[in-house]
């Protein structure tokens, strides 16, 4: 089964993510919803949207993710790590030209991490590096 490319919004993938984890219920309150980090107006909106899309479904009184809801997340999952993989290169290069110039090395292992969780941008990483002067 070919994973379609699908734009999804922050919100709709926060609730992509909540669903692979477990359904909710569809008489969820408000309290249970925002206990899974879920805002119920944001809910009301993306319900239908997801449903439309195929990526989730209403049945046995919750709403659940569907296998190809289930592609889609990790498909984005995927490709938010291929690009912090592709700044983690790109710092190291970064490191590595500027041939210890001006580079805190103490500060290289924070600032690696912190980009490799997506703590900080590359930028962020990189101006990390060169402490005040």
């Amino acid at each position: 089964m070919a994973v379609p490319q699908v734009a999804l919004t922050d919100s709709q993938h926060r609730l992509l993510a909540e669903l692979v984890l477990s359904p909710l219920a569809i008489s969820a309150n408000e309290e249970a919803a925002s206990a899974r980090g879920l805002a119920p107006d944001q809910l009301e909106a993306d319900v239908p949207t997801l449903q439309w899309m195929g990526l989730i479904t209403k049945s046995h009184g919750a709403i659940e993710v569907t296998a190809q809801g289930v592609a889609v997340f990790h498909r984005r999952e995927q490709e938010k790590a291929e690009g912090r993989l592709a700044d983690v290169v790109a710092f190291i290069d970064a490191v590595e030209s500027d041939q210890g110039a001006g580079i805190d090395q103490r500060r290289v292992a924070p600032a690696l991490r912190r980009l490799a969780q997506g703590g900080c941008s590359l930028a962020e990483a990189i101006s990390y590096l060169h402490p005040a002067s």
